[in-house]
């Protein structure tokens, strides 16, 4: 399974809402007060993200 990662809160929270599979959470490599949303990558997730970037 493919994995994206997502490193805007805003934006997981709008691809939760959608419907888009978040697999896990992970912290920031660079800054441990930030986390990332991992989610499955497929068809509907990078649709979501189109019409979410318009």
């Amino acid at each position: 399974m493919k994995k994206k990662r997502i490193f805007k809160k805003s934006l997981a929270e709008k691809l939760i809402i959608i419907g888009c599979n978040l697999i896990e959470t992970e912290p920031n490599n660079r800054n441990e007060n930030l986390v990332v949303y991992v989610f499955e990558d497929n068809k509907k997730l990078r649709l979501s993200l189109t019409a979410l970037s318009i």
